[in-house]
């Protein structure tokens, strides 16, 4: 059994469509902005991305208008709900379909319930949690089930910033295996006055936006939203797909809290390619995890310098920011888009400023030949490593 991504949506601060999406990243039109935290270790601005006020306001009236609005609604869950909505309607999914008659609802998330500790730091002062309404993660999934109908199975992958991938990797099994005909897949994750507390904390972020793989880089800038695809298996599609998923891999070495480990992430990569018919020098596009933190693209930077001399590398972080657990997801519609136009979105620094002897190319990249190959990296905190392979149709 194969698996086919036929249904896309996305919800980020350059845009919540499709080919806004995708114009934002090839022309490199970030949307960050300056702020304060919270906390008292996060008082200091820092660079950030968020969607609008406007975006959110869009989003909700387009849910209320069909009937999808819950009385309340974490913000995270809005965000996934929205993008699965666009999902599900770009893939054609109905109620009672037979795409829908087994149907997987697996999304990543690394902070639910932001919104309320948010308060309670905002108030700063402690109050009891029978004072404000808790949502668990499930309730995304939950939600999105009103847009397919009964589904056969709903969970939630907390796997740091790796979870969008992971959330992948679980579809596909199930799919592959005939567990399951179509998988809604993805991950939603709000901005948090506790991360950004804690990333502060780290020092890792500042009043300059994130330059994956630059020599200039000092910061990662954390961002929001929500990313999900539509995974389907062979005998139930009907439309054109975007792309066909190859292969996914994940593997966790708990190497360090926070630093990835080269070892690990090759250790996962052979994973990855021992499932893959395709080998490495035949990978025409990456988009890498890159979040310009100085110990992630060096360890990133190494392996593709190593074995990966014919691959164009694409580090978006630098244009929409780093949407924490979303990342992957993110990486996922990425991959798929780059596919269909067969194109890599240019990185967001110039080629002069470029650290490393590797392919990030500072403008719109294309390929020719049929098919592409993209690969999507997320790496997250613990030693959470999460890799997959696009190809294009």
């Amino acid at each position: 059994m194969e698996t086919f991504v036929t249904g896309l949506g996305v919800v980020t601060p350059v845009s919540c469509t499709l080919d806004g999406y995708w114009q934002a990243i090839c022309s490199r039109s970030d949307r960050f902005s300056l702020r304060s935290g919270a906390y008292s270790v996060s008082a200091k601005p820092c660079i950030v991305g968020q969607i609008s006020i406007e975006d959110t306001r869009y989003m909700a009236e387009v849910l209320r208008c069909r009937g999808l609005l819950p009385p309340e609604i974490e913000i995270a869950s809005l965000y996934g709900l929205y993008a699965a909505l666009r999902a599900t309607d770009d893939a054609g999914l109905t109620p009672g379909s037979g795409a829908t008659q087994r149907i997987a609802i697996i999304v990543g998330n690394l902070e639910p319930n932001s919104r309320p500790f948010d308060s309670i730091a905002m108030m700063e002062r402690v109050v009891a949690t029978d004072r404000y309404q808790t949502f668990p993660s499930i309730d995304l999934c939950n939600q999105i089930e009103k847009l397919c109908g009964q589904s056969v199975l709903r969970f939630v992958v907390h796997n740091t910033c790796a979870s969008g991938n992971a959330a992948l990797e679980f579809a596909d099994r199930l799919i592959r295996r005939g567990v399951i005909d179509t998988a809604i897949v993805g991950a939603a994750d709000a901005f948090s006055e506790r991360i950004f507390a804690g990333f502060s904390a780290l020092g890792v972020l500042g009043s300059e936006r994130c330059r994956p793989f630059s020599k200039d880089r000092r910061f990662i800038t954390i961002s929001e939203g929500a990313a999900i695809a539509v995974l389907q298996g062979e005998h139930v599609v009907e439309a054109s797909p975007y792309a066909k998923l190859v292969a996914t891999a994940s593997s966790n070495d708990a190497h360090h809290a926070t630093n990835p480990s080269q070892k690990g992430i090759e250790e996962c990569l052979a994973k990855l390619f021992a499932k893959s018919p395709v080998p490495r020098e035949e990978v025409d596009f990456i988009f890498a995890h890159g979040t310009g933190s100085r110990a992630n693209d060096q360890v990133e930077a190494s392996i593709f310098e190593s074995s990966y001399s014919n691959s164009a590398i694409s580090a978006i972080k630098g244009t929409v920011g780093h949407l924490m657990g979303v990342a992957g997801a993110l990486g996922t519609v990425s991959s798929c888009l780059s596919a269909k136009y067969r194109k890599l979105p240019p990185n967001n620094i110039t080629n002069s400023e470029l650290e490393y002897n590797i392919n990030a190319p500072g403008e719109l990249t294309a390929r020719g030949n049929n098919p592409v190959y993209v690969q999507n990296n997320s790496f997250g905190f613990g030693g959470s490593n999460s890799v997959s392979i696009f190809r294009s149709m």
